[in-house]
């Protein structure tokens, strides 16, 4: 038996895993500064979750939208956004995200920190240096 097709639409639709790319290579900032490491995403289904990657001393790290100290790494929002960076924010970064399909991920962007703790020393009236 063969099927008959009057004025048949056919549809395509692509079916990839999320295409991300990062804006810069390498950042950097200073140290107590809030940075945007931005990424985009062009995904066909849609994407439905975005997370990153923090790499540091041979150690990874996830990073959602719930970590403490950023924001951003939704799906309306990927960029990530770092709040007071510390030393310990250098590294590299990989922006990941997933639609049905698969995994998508970035190329690594670099986080250089400038900087560092500011150390004061305070001297009580009538004291000099040599008393400290």
């Amino acid at each position: 038996m063969e099927s008959l097709c009057i004025n048949c639409l056919s549809l395509f639709l692509p079916t990839e895993i999320p295409t991300v790319t990062i804006k810069h290579a390498a950042y950097n900032t200073t140290y107590g500064f809030n940075v945007t490491l931005e990424c985009m995403i062009v995904s066909s289904p849609n994407h439905t979750h975005v997370y990153w990657q923090h790499i540091y001393n041979e150690t990874v790290l996830n990073i959602t939208s719930d970590s403490p100290g950023v924001y951003g790494s939704k799906v309306t929002d990927p960029s990530l956004t770092i709040l007071h960076v510390t030393a310990e924010d250098s590294g590299d970064y990989i922006c990941f995200a997933v639609n049905i399909v698969g995994t998508g991920n970035s190329e690594p962007t670099s986080l250089t920190v400038l900087g560092g703790i500011h150390l004061f020393t305070f001297i009580e009236p009538n004291k000099s240096w040599n008393d400290v």
